[in-house]
């Protein structure tokens, strides 16, 4: 029974790893345009 759990876990770790790393893009994304909407708000 362990065999057939193991690549079930394996998948689901793998999926949420891929999500945990989606999320932290997105994360970087939005400050990154909030940045740049700050810089051409307040020019240096």
């Amino acid at each position: 029974m362990k065999t057939v759990l193991h690549p079930i876990r394996t998948i689901r770790d793998s999926i949420l790893q891929i999500s945990c790393a989606v999320s932290a893009s997105v994360e970087f994304s939005r400050s990154a345009v909030k940045r740049s909407d700050a810089e051409t708000a307040i020019p240096l």
